[in-house]
């Protein structure tokens, strides 16, 4: 190559050389300007190889400096100087392009290079990995299919190109049935329909918005089952700024999303019965609340109210709520152990299960408590209809592991828009409902009612009251006498409750007892009576026989709660009580929740010395067997049978039977609420030896105990000749 170019250059050079001196002036000219042009474009057409164009430059130079030389004329020299000046820097120039033109070629081969090299990584990438690149004009039409798609979709990649990016997933069945998707997308619905955009229309609404978009999830129905894809795009612009297509990855997220739907399928299900759990069940109540009539912006008013509808909360939609919770369940768990506890629960599940309809939710709220929500306008009577439904399918007994289980079961239900205006004062009203029917007797339904309503709202404030009673020694105690039939003696007192309430002055029994236990302040309330008990009757006057004894009540949940037994002990410590002039009452339904847990702090106190008696006896279930597991001291034979024996045979025969059953079994008996004469003297032919009523003393403050001891004299000459009946407020605790 390098010859041929030398040898071309000679030959030029040879021709002009030759003719130049013979031509004329003008022509000479001519042929110059000729010669200087081929000259300066053959060397920049060779100057991408700079060795041919430096010997073109220099071999056709020096031919046209022979030339010019041998031309002759006196412009010889300047002519020549300036033909070599002008080689040079050809030359210069043809060595600058030459290098200019290397690094062009040298940057050409490291950007193919590097295409080769991220060819072949996406190649292996696309081989290797599950995640696929696609590539798209702006119509969203394919360009680039990958492999990988087409593996999936089971076609030839060929096939899928120039369709469209969501014609994949428009053919998946798999889009009908997701999720909406994440919470900020979710919510690109419109306020009026409450439509929410599909991962489909939202794939749609991204290409036409020409964003970059990444984390956009869709399903996709292959060959080999349903696989989630992760799509992220970029968009592509022209110079210009106008969109030439899309480039973007997909990335496969199937266990991701497996795992994501079963964490959230846990966080929704109750992992021991498999239905919906309390979560799960307060979002579908909270669809009310996102349901409720939206504020205006201008006018912070509610907009106006659907013809035909008086209130605006009746456009809510209408669901009613039943909260169910079993009787007796805190026993069985006790008795037998947790573990039959949890298939019990198990068991009412499927029951309960077999009542729900399609619409409806049931969910395990916790422990023992289900509810079900029932969409759709319901009238009173058809939803305690569905609420005897569901107690019904409870009425057959369990069989677990050998052991026969009653279920039964309380209901509370609660209508909206009727009973609340939101999802929280619905499942409110309902649980207000409930617990009217626990304290109604249990296994019933009980519809809420402003009457209900009321009584909670009473209740609750008595339970504020209380604490504050509590710290500001509201409570007083009073003491009402326990007399001998034979001889009027007194031989004991019974410790009685009173609140002198601030502003509603005396609050009767039933108003406070309940709220007490049910807040859990009859503990300290009832620690309180005890010790202030003990540190007053150790002060009472003490004659041969010990002095009077003193009664205490105490209340189911103080017997369950734990260190009864060592707070008796230590009220009797202080105070310097002798332990056998103190009597604890318990009543037979105290003693029945949990019946070992009874035995075994009973036998604990007797240890103690402290006589134990059962209180408001023959109302319970009375049974030979408890009172020999309990082995109490004395019994108390209810008020009702002591009225009921002076009009009706068959009650005195009750209370003869009772005070024989005592005499057998060594137990001291007491026939309380003697009010008059004739009481009193049936009691004793009856072979009561022991009385307690109005008739024989009314309650008194401490202070007057001692005076009423020191009249005992009087008292066993006519025990019945006492001052006249007066209404007195008797609070047990």
């Amino acid at each position: 190559m390098l010859a041929l170019t030398a040898l071309q250059a000679l030959a030029l050079a040879l021709m002009v050389w030759w003719a130049f001196p013979q031509a004329a002036s003008g022509e000479r000219v001519l042929m110059g300007g000729t010669m200087v042009g081929m000259i300066a474009v053959g060397a920049l057409e060779m100057a991408v190889l700079p060795a041919l164009g430096l010997v073109w430059v220099a071999v056709s130079g020096a031919g046209t400096l022979c030339a010019l030389v041998a031309g002759g004329g006196p412009m010889v020299p300047v002519t020549a100087t300036v033909l070599v000046a002008y080689l040079f820097f050809l030359a210069v120039a043809v060595r600058a392009i030459a290098q200019v033109f290397a690094r062009m070629h040298r940057a050409q081969q490291e950007v193919l290079r590097e295409r080769e090299s991220v060819a072949l990584l996406l190649r292996d990438f696309e081989q290797q990995s599950s995640d696929w690149l696609w590539e798209s004009d702006p119509l969203g039409r394919l360009k680039r299919v990958p492999q990988r798609l087409g593996e999936l979709l089971g076609q030839a990649p060929e096939r899928l190109r120039g369709q469209q990016l969501w014609a994949w997933f428009e053919r998946s069945p798999a889009t009908a049935d997701v999720p909406a998707g994440p919470p900020e997308e979710t919510l690109t619905a419109t306020a009026l329909t409450g439509q929410v955009l599909s991962p489909l229309a939202r794939l749609q609404q991204r290409l036409a918005e020409t964003r970059p978009f990444r984390g956009l999830e869709l399903p996709l129905e292959g060959v080999g089952g349903r696989t989630w894809w992760r799509l992220s795009a970029l968009p592509q612009f022209d110079a210009q700024g106008g969109l030439i297509g899309w480039r973007g990855v997909a990335q496969d997220v199937t266990a991701e999303r497996r795992q994501t739907e079963q964490l959230q399928w846990q966080a929704r299900t109750d992992a021991l019965t498999g239905l919906a759990n309390r979560r799960a069940f307060q979002a579908r109540l909270h669809r009310v609340e996102a349901a409720r009539p939206v504020l205006d912006a201008q006018t912070d008013t509610l907009p106006a109210p659907v013809e035909g509808l008086a209130d605006p909360a009746a456009a809510q939609p209408p669901l009613c709520l039943l909260l169910l919770d079993l009787d007796g369940f805190k026993a069985v768990n006790d008795s037998l152990g947790h573990l039959m506890g949890d298939q019990l629960l198990q068991e009412v599940a499927d029951r309960l299960s077999v009542c729900v309809r399609e619409g409806e939710l049931l969910a395990r709220l916790g422990g023992d408590e289900f509810g079900l929500i029932l969409p759709g306008a319901l009238l009173e009577q058809e939803a305690e209809a569905r609420g005897h439904e569901l107690l019904q399918m409870l009425r057959q007994p369990c069989q677990i592991q050998g052991h026969r289980i009653e279920l039964r079961a309380s209901i509370g239900l609660a209508r909206l828009p009727e009973d609340a205006q939101d999802g929280a004062g619905l499942m409110q009203a309902a649980d207000v409902a409930l617990y009217s029917a626990k304290n109604a007797g249990r296994n019933q339904v009980q519809a809420f009612n402003l009457q209900l309503a009321e009584r909670h709202a009473r209740r609750r404030a008595v339970q504020a009251d209380l604490a504050v009673a509590l710290e500001t020694g509201a409570f007083e105690l009073f003491y009402q006498p326990l007399v001998e039939v034979a001889d009027g003696r007194v031989s004991g007192f019974e410790a009685l409750l009173r609140w002198n309430h601030p502003s509603c002055g005396r609050i009767l029994p039933g108003d406070f007892i309940g709220a007490a236990e049910e807040s859990g302040l009859i503990v300290p309330l009832g620690a309180w009576v005890l010790q202030q008990a003990c540190a007053q009757a150790v002060r009472w006057p003490v004659d041969g026989l010990g002095g009077p004894r003193l009664s205490v009540n105490l209340s189911a949940v103080q017997l369950a709660t734990p260190g009864l037994v060592a707070q008796v002990q230590r009220s009797l410590e202080q105070s310097g009580l002798a332990a056998q002039r103190l009597d604890l009452e318990v009543t037979e339904t105290a003693l029945l929740r949990d019946l070992p847990a009874s035995r075994e702090v009973l036998a604990q106190l007797r240890a103690l010395g402290v006589r134990v008696v059962l209180d408001d006896f023959g109302t319970g279930h009375s049974s030979l067997a408890y009172l020999r597991e309990l082995a109490a001291d004395g019994l108390k034979i209810d008020r009702s049978f002591v009225h009921a024996a002076q009009v009706d045979v068959v009650s005195a025969e009750i209370v003869r039977t009772l005070l024989a059953l005592a005499r057998t079994l060594g137990l001291q008996a007491v026939a309380e609420g003697v009010e008059t004469q004739a009481q009193f003297d049936q009691m004793a032919e009856l072979g009561c030896e022991r009385v307690q009523g109005f008739h024989l003393g009314r309650p008194m403050p401490a202070e007057a105990v001692v005076n009423f001891v020191a009249r005992a004299d009087w008292l066993r000459l006519q025990p019945w000749a006492h001052t006249p009946l007066q209404p007195a407020l008797m609070v047990k605790v």
